[in-house]
């Protein structure tokens, strides 16, 4: 009878550890398969708890352009606000991914100048990219320097007349690269694919972004047919701008994010969150949203015909002098 008992004992112990080990394989799988690119802002920061809210899976730096030197702001360091520069160095962290067969897909978490460059880089390069976690959002450059200048530096600065249109061009001193009728993220997120999850996270307290962007975001993916976005506001201090989910704070929403990617089969939750929950992350647009949508869309649009004619009187100008410059040098 002993004997027996030991028999079933050691098949039951050896179904155990064939289930911890093929979970275990599972997860090392899940983590091989799903890349978690995690893109900092300009100075460095943001992405730094992603440990904590996504421990599932195993992370990966993007280099994004950042000032160390003076030599740094005409170069491939010189920072644009999620363009040129910043597009190129997450483009040289996925094309190992692309190439990678066993790769499935790539999450990316943005902040700040990164998510700019999350959402200019999928509305233009889709394949692979599988979710978009926005921390700090960056709807608009241009907006971007605006909103700094009124909270942080200058607010009878930012109140003159047209004051919008024409900071952008002296911003252009921090950022030679940067083009105010470029590339902006506002424009851009209506070619993200429908399907995806895209989590977006902003204090409304921000100094540098303003949380009206992010409503402006949110509204342009759900009214592009995204059902799969959600919003995460944060009543921080006034001076917290990334790393904003706290593990002892925030569980709701940590659990929300890993229950968001789990229904999208993306990672495996231990505990997830109900519908019901998901939705109070999902809000219903109201004019606020809407306002915030067509305010900055307007703007921005705006933005592109300033920049053309910015750029052709430039242009106009530098041929002039350099004419001039040519019958003053040129022999009698």
């Amino acid at each position: 009878m002993n004997f027996k008992k030991n028999i079933i004992y050691g098949l039951i112990l050896s179904m155990a550890v064939n289930a911890a080990y093929a979970m275990e394989s599972s997860n090392q799988k899940s983590k091989e398969k799903i890349k978690l690119l995690v893109i900092p802002g300009q100075n460095g920061l943001g992405g730094g708890n992603i440990d904590k809210v996504l421990p599932q899976l195993e992370a990966i730096a993007v280099d994004t352009p950042r000032i160390n030197t003076v030599a740094d702001l005409f170069g491939k360091n010189s920072p644009d606000l999620g363009q040129g520069n910043c597009i190129n160095l997450l483009k040289q962290t996925m094309e190992p991914i692309l190439q990678d067969s066993d790769a499935e897909g790539v999450i990316i978490h943005g902040s700040s100048q990164g998510t700019a460059t999350a959402i200019n880089y999928t509305a233009e390069n889709q394949k692979k990219v599988k979710a978009l976690i926005m921390e700090a959002v960056l709807g608009s450059g241009n907006s971007a320097i605006y909103h700094t200048v009124k909270e942080m530096m200058s607010p009878k600065l930012a109140n003159l007349p047209l004051s919008y249109y024409w900071m952008p061009y002296f911003a252009k001193a921090m950022f030679p690269f940067y083009s105010p009728g470029g590339k902006q993220p506002i424009l851009n997120a209506d070619k993200i694919p429908t399907d995806i999850p895209v989590v977006i996270i902003h204090n409304k307290n921000d100094p540098q972004l303003a949380y009206s962007d992010a409503q402006a975001l949110y509204a342009k993916l759900v009214l592009n047919g995204n059902k799969n976005v959600y919003l995460m506001p944060m009543n921080r201090n006034y001076r917290e701008h990334v790393v904003l989910l706290k593990r002892n704070e925030n569980e709701k929403e940590i659990k929300s994010i890993q229950t968001i990617l789990h229904n999208h089969r993306l990672l495996k939750a231990e505990q997830t969150v109900s519908a019901a929950t998901l939705k109070e992350f999902q809000p219903a647009l109201n004019d606020e949203f809407h306002k915030a949508h067509s305010n900055l869309v307007s703007k921005e649009e705006k933005m592109r015909y300033v920049d053309f004619g910015v750029k052709t009187t430039t242009y106009a100008a530098l041929c002039y002098c350099a004419y001039k410059i040519y019958k003053y040098l040129k022999p009698q």
